[in-house]
């Protein structure tokens, strides 16, 4: 019995296993799948927000366009965020809210939304939102943008979600560096 419930528990966790990796796979041909149709910058990034949300399992997403000293971002496309959150952050200063921030990040970055500082924007707080993920959209060194998923709850990211993520915008900002040239 002992070696039959320890099969059946190995069986399980391999079967998690492949599935995690089946759900990544169809995840970043998803993406690629996008890239390889998209003919404008527009259609580029509403079809990226509305394919990540489920990806990540996300209540929301923005896309933020990044200036060339990082000291604004621009909306650029969202999905599942309140019409005035979305026309509040239209354009963001860096340091207005923890959304934007400027410097070399190179990871993302989860922000508890109960732990901002008084003085900033508090849109997704007042939308109900309890935590953000912060993703930099990086091309070689430089800092174009970032993704912002949005959570009703507490979250942790995994370290394979984590470099999925990474992967997916990484992927974004060549698709977005070849429409712009």
């Amino acid at each position: 019995q002992s070696v039959h419930h320890n099969l059946e528990a190995r069986v399980a966790e391999k079967t998690a296993e492949l599935q995690e990796k089946r759900e990544r796979l169809e995840a970043l041909y998803n993406i690629t799948s996008l890239v390889g149709k998209a003919s404008s910058l527009h259609g580029l990034t509403a079809g990226f927000v509305q394919r990540l949300r489920p990806i990540a399992r996300a209540d929301g997403v923005a896309l933020r366009w990044s200036d060339e000293t990082n000291q604004r971002f621009l909306m650029l496309a969202s999905d599942g965020l309140p019409t005035d959150m979305v026309e509040g952050e239209h354009c963001v200063h860096a340091g207005d809210c923890h959304c934007g921030a400027p410097g070399p990040l190179t990871d993302l970055r989860i922000i508890p939304i109960h732990a901002m500082k008084p003085g900033r924007m508090q849109h997704c707080a007042r939308a109900g939102f309890e935590t953000i993920v912060s993703i930099p959209i990086r091309l070689h060194e430089r800092l174009m943008g970032e993704v912002d998923l949005f959570f009703h709850a507490q979250v942790t990211v995994s370290e394979s979600d984590r470099s999925l993520l990474l992967a997916l915008t990484a992927h974004l900002a060549s698709a977005m560096e070849n429409i712009r040239l």
